[in-house]
């Protein structure tokens, strides 16, 4: 793929998410006013389960099939036949394991019937066809499908659920908005593919299975970070505890989006220079390393600072509880905006083994340490978990690629960002007698500043960000600023 055409998509496709997760956490935003906060727990309890028996339904196909896609190795139809087949017959068993955790677990009566209703989303999870328009690179038909799914959640939420009673009709909202996404992206398949029914091929069947399940196993690891607390939480708990984690996490979730975006445009141009040998990439990841090291640090303390205003204003008093995981779980996104930087380095040379196996022990942490800390300590116990977890990934991932590379950057690009970090605070504290508005603008304003003085984010970085995703060009990465 052409620079240019990489940067269209990347445009297109960052925008839908950005956009349907914009619209996603107003969706959250109206829920948690209207339900009470165990009745919103019960519906991200509810949708954390259900992400389970999804990652049974698709068993890693969605990242395994747009790559069949993309090379043209196999006719289109026999492969789309094949997939939603495969994730049909997976239905079966995906909801299997649903009904066996709900006969298991100790729900109430209203929480079994919401994952219940959710489990039938699983239909459309198989017949989902997203991943066809990603691996032919129409990202505009993608982030549609997106946009509709999560405009259509939105305006159901607000017409139909206004009382904490309502929670009932949460899920049969989303199995619309799911039913309307899917519905659009067949119907854009047929008019640019032709009609093609579902059916399996055994022997192609095995094949594109055995490519996927390692990728599957991926996906379960990741799962494990992202999920598994809001569960346990939810279990041990209550509902009203996850009500509360889930809305601390939702807030986490804007900053990370823009991290992920960061490293999707930097990713095909690490890769790029991984070609031309180890000798390539230290300056690229010297001032990948330098931009993240100099933004964290006023993310994280304004996150930390900020938490208590902004949960109260947000999502209303009820929701305070949520505060002190809000601001642990900002320390976590720092760790993981900076331990990026060494995974990337890893996957494009080829150690994929190495970040799998780094993944696999940050899970069985985060596993541990849930389990013994939030029965003791609760909400503060999940976030602590996952702090520890990012940690390790962080220290981990910085060691492998110390020894893959000989040398990566980190210890010299903290100073110029403590003494920014420093001024902010002092700013921010010497105006306590000013609104807080005020006083959030002045103490961002001085570290942004500073850290454009001191040269820690200069005016090409800026420039390099916005014409690598320019649909027009592609620039080479910034040179000093060191």
């Amino acid at each position: 793929m052409s620079a240019p055409s990489f940067s269209r998509n990347l445009v297109l496709l960052s925008g839908g998410q950005i956009a349907g997760r914009l619209v996603l956490f107003g969706t959250t935003i109206y829920l948690t006013r209207v339900l009470s906060a165990e009745n919103f727990g019960i519906t991200a309890f509810a949708t954390s389960v259900l992400a389970w028996a999804a990652l049974i339904v698709d068993f890693g196909l969605m990242q395994y099939a747009p790559l069949e896609v993309a090379r043209q190795s196999v006719p289109i139809r026999m492969l789309v036949r094949n997939v939603i087949g495969i994730r049909l017959l997976l239905t079966v068993a995906g909801f299997g394991a649903l009904l066996l955790f709900v006969g298991l677990a100790p729900l109430t009566s209203v929480t079994v019937l919401v994952l219940l209703i959710y489990g039938i989303s699983l239909v459309t999870t198989a017949a989902d066809l997203d991943w066809l328009f990603l691996g032919a690179q129409l990202m505009h038909v993608s982030a549609a499908g997106e946009i509709i799914h999560q405009v259509t959640m939105l305006a159901g939420v607000i017409l139909f659920v206004h009382r904490p009673e309502d929670v009932i009709l949460v899920p049969v909202v989303y199995l619309v908005s799911r039913l309307a996404s899917t519905a659009f992206l067949i119907v854009m398949a047929f008019r640019r593919f032709g009609w093609m029914l579902p059916g399996i091929d055994l022997k192609f069947a095995r094949m594109i299975l055995r490519a996927s399940a390692p990728l599957a196993g991926t996906a379960g690891l990741a799962m494990v970070s992202h999920n598994f607390d809001l569960i346990y939480i939810g279990l041990v708990l209550g509902s009203a505890s996850a009500g509360l984690y889930a809305a601390a996490y939702r807030i986490v979730w804007v900053p990370t989006l823009l991290v992920t975006s960061y490293y999707l445009v930097l990713r095909p141009i690490v890769a790029k220079a991984s070609t031309s040998g180890i000798g390539t990439i230290d300056d690229l990841m010297g001032n990948s390393t330098r931009i993240a090291m100099g933004l964290v640090p006023g993310v994280v303390a304004g996150g930390v600072l900020l938490a208590e205003p902004v949960v109260t204003l947000l999502f209303g008093d009820e929701y305070a509880a949520s505060a002190q995981p809000l601001k642990l779980l900002f320390v976590a996104l720092g760790m993981l905006a900076i331990s990026r930087n060494y995974r990337l380095i890893l996957v494009c040379f080829n150690r994929q083994g190495t970040d799998f196996w780094i993944m696999s022990v940050a899970a069985a942490i985060n596993i541990g340490l849930n389990v013994a800390l939030i029965p003791r300590y609760g909400l503060s116990g999940a976030a602590l978990a996952t702090v520890a977890s990012e940690l390790f990934i962080l220290v981990a991932c910085y060691t492998a690629s110390r020894m893959l590379i000989g040398h990566v950057p980190l210890g010299r690009y903290l100073l110029r960002p403590a003494v920014a970090l420093g001024a902010m605070l002092g700013v921010f504290f010497l105006s306590g007698g000013l609104l807080l508005p005020i006083r959030v603008l002045l103490a961002a304003a001085s570290y942004i500043v500073l850290l454009i003085v001191m040269r820690v984010i200069t005016v090409k970085d800026v420039r390099w960000f916005i014409d690598s995703i320019s649909p027009r060009r592609s620039q080479p990465t910034p040179e000093g600023g060191r």
